[in-house]
């Protein structure tokens, strides 16, 4: 089976089929059965690009959605991909936007809706007004993509990243927020959703109203209350119903940022976003040891990092314009 998928997909990207049979693949790529195999070899197809996470990166993404043959939304505004640090990462965000166009292109009712595309690059958040008065805060790094104006009985958003929804009630037409297998429907309400696709969890929390998280499951889905928050596991597909910390999940709208059991290189990854630093080490310095932070609004960077080097202990580092350079402290070398 797994030789199977990959030559259909090898075969996909190296020639031109008709547009029905092209279609076909679609479906069948962005269906339930065997999801893993499928990103898998889309895996293999992006590092036969041979693709660093460096300054070519995005060029390299570009050409995988070509070779894909994934067009791009008739109508765009302003978007620049992130530069990951892992080619890895790189692989699964190609997955869930090659994913997220095919699912936007078959499930919009017409085909003269319009797409927008909005990215919030690391470093910055931004709300947006969607086209039916709803708000987006987004938070840095995220990237959302949204019909021009909501035809139809739903409102649907697509979601990578992280964003707050404050939805504008309309009883007769549900409001949708998508990310990976993940759904949050609602009528009015306020909650969030924590979906960074190098992330190995998708968290919906709702803050007011009520909405229904669906997991892609058939059998399982949940009726949030408030306060409550739903956590799905990308790699397991399993999924928990938890009491949440509304004050942390709502830290970042504050400027504020919250660590609760975050291994060391969760947090530099945060960290990365927040303040538009890319970290430079090697990992394996670090165990799995998890720490919890609070950090204030407007913290500095340089503080943070001496604050983190006191707890954790073991490394130093070199801050080069935006680059933080972290090595063991046996082996830093002055």
């Amino acid at each position: 089976m797994e030789n199977y998928i990959r030559k259909i997909l090898q075969n996909f990207v190296r020639f031109q089929y008709s547009d029905s049979l092209t279609k076909q693949i679609q479906h069948w790529l962005i269906g339930k059965d065997n999801s893993d195999l499928k990103e898998q070899a889309l895996k293999e197809i992006w590092d036969t690009t041979e693709a660093k996470a460096d300054s070519q990166t995005e060029l390299s993404f570009s050409h995988v959605l070509q070779r894909l043959n994934v067009a791009q939304p008739e109508k765009s505004r302003s978007i620049h991909f992130p530069l990951w640090r892992y080619a890895a990462a790189v692989a699964i965000l190609c997955v869930s936007v090659i994913t997220t166009f095919w699912l936007t292109k078959n499930t919009v009712e017409s085909k003269s809706v319009l797409m927008v595309e909005q990215y919030i690059k690391k470093g910055e958040t931004g709300s947006i007004v969607l086209p039916d008065g709803s708000t987006a805060h987004l938070n840095s790094g995220s990237y959302i993509l949204y019909p021009e104006n909501f035809k139809g009985d739903t409102r649907v958003v697509y979601l990578l990243g992280e964003g707050n929804f404050q939805v504008a009630k309309n009883p007769n037409k549900p409001f949708i927020v998508r990310s990976a297998n993940l759904s949050v429907t609602a009528l009015g309400t306020e909650f969030d959703v924590r979906a960074y696709p190098e992330e190995g969890e998708i968290i919906a929390t709702l803050l007011k109203g009520k909405v229904k998280v669906d997991t892609g499951s058939d059998t399982i889905n949940y009726i949030l209350s408030p306060g409550e928050q739903v956590i799905y596991n990308r790699k397991t597909s399993q999924s928990v119903l938890l009491s949440a910390n509304i004050n942390d999940v709502t830290a970042w709208q504050r400027g504020e940022i919250v660590f609760r059991g975050c291994t060391a290189n969760e947090i530099f990854r945060e960290l990365e976003r927040r303040y538009g630093i890319t970290f430079r080490c090697n990992p394996e310095i670090f165990n799995d040891d998890k720490y919890n932070f609070s950090f204030k609004k407007n913290a500095d960077f340089k503080q943070i990092i001496e604050v983190l080097q006191i707890v954790m202990g073991g490394f130093d580092y070199q801050l080069c314009d935006d680059i933080c350079y972290v090595k063991s402290r046996k082996k830093m070398d002055y």
